[in-house]
């Protein structure tokens, strides 16, 4: 068994990048384009990670951290963005704010989020 992540990045060309990149890394990986496909996700399971792009169209990586953080209050959220993007609030939501330059640091983050959690072991949220 693997850890579960949701990835929600906008634009299906993005989404398939990142699936493709965490999968390569080990994780069961499901990729959403937006907010709405993100909560459904969630509603039906809980993955073990959360990483989200900090801007989803009409709504943010801070406003899918609460909503999640509503159904599971312990689950770790990479917010993925740039630096111009406020650090700060994603931190203040609980989450961690990933500066991204590269699939490696996202991942490199995501074992870190990861580390001594056993997995969820919950049925896929595919």
């Amino acid at each position: 068994m693997s850890y579960r992540a949701l990835v929600a990045v906008p634009g299906l060309a993005s989404a398939a990048a990142a699936r493709d990149a965490f999968s390569r890394a080990g994780f069961d990986t499901t990729a959403v384009t937006n907010f709405h496909d993100a909560i459904d996700a969630l509603s039906r399971s809980c993955p073990d990670l959360l990483a989200t792009a900090m801007r989803l169209g009409d709504f943010n990586g801070v406003h899918l951290t609460i909503r999640a953080h509503a159904l599971y209050p312990d689950l770790p959220v990479l917010i993925l963005g740039t630096e111009s993007d406020s650090r700060a609030d994603a931190e203040g939501f609980g989450a961690t704010f990933v500066a991204v330059t590269g699939d490696d640091i996202v991942l490199e983050a995501a074992t870190e989020l990861l580390h001594g959690r056993p997995e969820r072991g919950n049925p896929s949220i595919q």
